[in-house]
């Protein structure tokens, strides 16, 4: 009889990137085998997820006791929430680039951020939703966190409980 485990992932709701063939799931992907954000971001808040799924498993073993059926994505669905949250403020406010600093990773920040290079729809409008056929930019100005260059990859980020 084999354990059923309950595991937190970290990654993204997969969505098509600008460039072909591409979606965030990939660029997720590759950005954690070059520098190993997801990693990095779980150690960084160990202790920030841990209390958030200890509190919402105190809740469900509750929940049990009065004979409720408990379903594992509803009862993590706050601490997956507030870590994804987390997750988001990790790239956004270039906390990042702080742990990276600390534990000597190279190539943080990445060299497009420090140009400021940004992908936006030729207009200069941030890109919500990549449609086939539509034109975009390569923009340069302040420096940016790395990690946003079109803004899907950062606005797809997630976390949850299997």
């Amino acid at each position: 009889m084999g354990a059923n485990l309950m595991k937190l992932k970290l990654g993204v709701n997969e969505v098509p990137e600008v460039e072909e063939g591409e979606t965030t799931y990939t660029v997720g992907k590759k950005l954690e085998e070059t520098y190993g954000i997801f990693s990095m971001f779980s150690n960084y808040r160990k202790d920030f997820i841990a209390n958030a799924l200890a509190e919402d498993a105190a809740d469900g073993i509750a929940a049990l006791i009065k004979g409720d059926t408990v379903d594992v994505g509803k009862v993590f669905a706050k601490s997956s929430e507030n870590i994804t949250d987390k997750l988001h403020e990790f790239i956004t406010q270039q906390q990042v680039e702080e742990v990276a600093s600390r534990y000597g990773e190279y190539g943080i920040p990445t060299q497009a951020a420090l140009q400021g290079k940004t992908l936006r729809t030729v207009n200069g409008r941030n890109i919500k939703k990549p449609k086939k056929g539509q034109k975009f930019k390569e923009y340069y100005g302040a420096r940016r966190p790395s990690f946003m260059y079109s803004g899907l990859f950062e606005h797809s980020l997630k976390a949850w409980v299997e």
